[in-house]
Formats: structure tokens, sequence, C-alpha cells
């Protein structure tokens, strides 16, 4: 065990040799006697009153076009910017409305057939029409035979 010296401290009190200290108090310093009044007329609490009879608000007109639409209305801009781009892909046609990607992409696959078909010779085509029917099954060449006459219109 550590041994150790016991020593006592005097702390006083505050009004021993201090009064020299002491300045008069500061008058806000100190807390005055609380005044009681009568309490005037309270009026009762009221429900709220509801602008609609259904309890929700009504719609508000929005004046400012959200971020999608500005940027839709920006692109047409962009795309009559670059007129001659749009009529050679076409084919001088020009359309009103904006295609989506798959009506873009499948656009420039049928050009790209087209040009390749006509590119071929009679004997490469019939050579590519031997190999396509003999891989297929007669069913499934029926099936494409009938989409091709639906959606395009032809006998083909």
């Amino acid at each position: 065990m550590i041994r150790g010296e016991r020593f006592e401290v005097d702390l006083g009190s505050d009004d021993e040799g201090d009064s020299t200290a002491r300045a008069t108090p500061l008058p806000g310093a100190f807390v005055t006697d609380v005044l009681e009044r009568q309490p005037g007329a309270s009026n009762p609490p009221k429900a709220p009153t509801l602008k609609n009879k259904t309890g929700f608000p009504e719609h508000k007109k929005r004046t400012i076009d959200s971020g999608f639409h500005q940027k839709r209305a920006a692109q047409p801009v962009q795309d009559a910017s670059n007129p001659s781009v749009k009529a050679s892909e076409t084919g001088g046609q020009i359309d009103a409305k904006p295609k989506s990607w798959v009506e873009e992409e499948k656009q420039r696959i049928d050009e790209e057939n087209r040009q390749r078909l006509a590119d071929m010779s009679p004997a490469q085509l019939e050579e590519e029409k031997q190999e396509l029917l003999s891989s297929l099954s007669p069913a499934m060449i029926e099936r494409l035979l009938k989409r091709a006459t639906i959606e395009s219109g032809s006998n083909e």
C-alpha cells in the first residue's frame, strides 16, 4: 500500500473578508416579483375551414415546363438544323414525327439488306434462296411468308 499525506483545505465561507470585492449588483441581474394579470376573454379553438369539399388540395397548374418537356422541345430544333442527313437517310422523304430508336434501327437494317440484295447477281439470289428453304422447316417458311404478306402487303 502506498502511504500518503493527509491534508485539509479550508474553503471558508464567501462572506469572510471579501466585502470590498462585492459591488452593487447590476439592475438586470435579478428576477423581479411575478405579477399576475387577469386573463382576458379567450376565443374557443375553431376547426380549420377547407377550401374543397373533398379535403384534398386543388390542382395547381404548373407554369414551368419540366426538364423532360424542355429537352423534348429542344430536340426537333437540333434535328431541323441538319435536314440534309434526314433527307438522304429516308430517300428524300422527311417524316413529321421523330422515329424511335427501334424504328431507325429497323430502317437501317432494311436499307442495308436491300442494298445487299441489289448488289447480288440473280444466280447468287437463287443460291441463297435455296439455302434458306433447305435450312428451315416448311411450317416456319409458311409462317414467315404469311407474316411478310401481312406486314408489307406484297406477295413475296
